[in-house]
């Protein structure tokens, strides 16, 4: 999916939080600039950030979000909840982003 952003708005826009499309978002407060992927569950907004774009260039984030968008990603962090509930959803948000990275580079 192509998005609304390009290469050079991801290193020029100014602060606020950017919409890519297809729920990708690229956030930037001050010199950090990261993505985010964004979802509504039972009338909250929930998000998952995806790393800062040094780490991880506009293609790669938007092929992330694509894998992201066919996974039950609320399930994924409550299984994860039960074990450390303060943390839950990151725990479960890392395990999903490396497995999900692992099964691209096995292709």
């Amino acid at each position: 999916m192509a998005g609304k952003l390009t290469a050079r708005h991801v290193d020029t826009l100014g602060d606020g939080t950017h919409s890519d499309g297809g729920n990708l978002f690229l956030r930037v407060r001050g010199a950090s600039r990261a993505w985010v992927f964004r979802w509504k569950r039972d009338e909250r907004v929930r998000e998952l950030g995806l790393g800062p774009t040094s780490a991880r260039p506009l293609k790669e984030a938007r092929e992330l979000a694509a894998q992201l968008r066919l996974v039950p990603l609320d399930r994924a962090a409550a299984n994860h909840n039960r074990l450390a509930p303060e943390r839950g959803v990151a725990i479960g948000a890392g395990l999903l982003i490396r497995q999900i990275e692992g099964v691209q580079r096995n292709v």
